[in-house]
C-alpha cells in the first residue's frame, strides 16, 4: 500500500483511492502508476516503462503518453511542480511527490462457512 497525499493506492487489489473514494484507472494505466510511485523520484525510462507493462506486446510510445495523460487527468493537480507525474523530456516520467508506503495486515479467511470440494467425478449408485 502507499499513500501521497489524500491518495491510497493498494498494487495488489489494483485500487486507487482518493480520501477513501475509488478512482477508476485503465487497467494498463494503474500498471504505470505502480511502476512510477514504487520507484518515486527516480526517473523511469520509457523503455522501462514499456518492457515492464507490455512485455510480449510491441506498442508505441504514444500509449503510453496516453495513460500518463489519463492518470494525470485522475490525480489531478498537486504541489510545487503542478503534477504528481513529472515528464523528464526525452528520457522517461518521474513520480515527484513524497510517496509512504504502508502495511496492510492481510485478513485471515474465515473458515466459518468451510466450503466442501466434491470428486470431479462423483460416484454414482
Amino acid at each position: 500500500m502507499y499513500e501521497c497525499g489524500p491518495y491510497a493506492l493498494d498494487g495488489h487489489e489494483r485500487r486507487l483511492c482518493n480520501a477513501g473514494q475509488v478512482v477508476a484507472l485503465r487497467p494498463k494505466a494503474h500498471d504505470v502508476l505502480v511502476a512510477l510511485v514504487r520507484r518515486a523520484g527516480t526517473l523511469v525510462t520509457k523503455r522501462e516503462l514499456l518492457d515492464l507493462i507490455w512485455r510480449d506486446v510491441s506498442v508505441e510510445e504514444g500509449v503510453l503518453a496516453v495513460d500518463v495523460s489519463s492518470l494525470r487527468k485522475s490525480l489531478g493537480e498537486c504541489g510545487v511542480a503542478g503534477t504528481y507525474i513529472e515528464t523528464v523530456p526525452r528520457a522517461g516520467y518521474r513520480f515527484s511527490e513524497a510517496v509512504r508506503r504502508t502495511r496492510v495486515p492481510a485478513e485471515p479467511l474465515s473458515m466459518k462457512w468451510p466450503i466442501g470440494v466434491l470428486p470431479a467425478r462423483p460416484e454414482v449408485s
